[in-house]
């Protein structure tokens, strides 16, 4: 795979994580906190434990191979946790 793809594709993968994160930080430093946001969580820890279950990994994919074992699988479940839609997203970022 060339260089441009992977760094492309790193980027993307990247962005959709942090805004995973965001999303998580935004809820507990509001002040409409308004609970634990149970779906959310849930979504992140399922979505993790199928990446690492499964060996799924993005990363891996585009032949980016981590130094931390299982970081691209944790990342990947982050992502899995965002849903369909963001997978979609990162594949039409990809094609353009």
């Amino acid at each position: 795979m060339s260089v441009v793809l992977q760094l492309v594709f790193g980027a993307v993968l990247v962005e959709a994580v942090v805004e995973t994160i965001r999303l998580l930080i935004d809820h507990f430093t509001s002040n409409e906190r308004g609970g634990m946001p149970w779906v959310y969580v849930s979504a992140l820890v399922l979505g993790v434990l199928v990446a690492l279950n499964y060996d799924f990994d993005f990363f891996a994919l585009v032949e980016l191979d981590a130094r931390i074992p299982y970081i691209g699988n944790v990342l990947s479940g982050l992502v899995f946790a965002r849903g369909a839609n963001v997978v979609s997203d990162i594949v039409g970022k990809i094609k353009a």
